[in-house]
């Protein structure tokens, strides 16, 4: 399997909930043990970047809905890179499957 690489404008659902609307950056790559990994990062929209609920929920370490813009949905964690900017590394949670189409 190739490596892949999305990108797009997409949204992060809380229980199913619009939470905020971001810019996403994933990645699909092979590992040695022939397993799929998916990484990657998103960019809160600028409008949604000061909002305190979304802060506390990116960062609370619960698993997110991440809908991709061909609406496929991730389910993920989020560290902060820069919370204050918006920017945030995905982890995503198992039983993902890969992102090929």
């Amino acid at each position: 399997m190739a490596n892949i690489t999305l990108r797009g404008a997409g949204e992060v659902l809380d229980a199913g909930l619009h939470l905020c609307a971001v810019n996403y950056r994933l990645q699909q790559v092979d590992n040695p043990s022939g397993h799929s990994e998916i990484a990657g990062e998103i960019l809160v929209d600028l409008s949604e970047r000061q909002n305190v609920e979304v802060l506390n929920t990116l960062g609370s370490g619960n698993l997110l809905t991440l809908k991709l813009d061909d609406s496929r949905e991730l389910e993920v964690f989020f560290n902060p890179i820069d919370a204050i900017g918006g920017s945030y590394k995905i982890v995503v949670g198992l039983g993902n499957s890969p992102i090929e189409r």
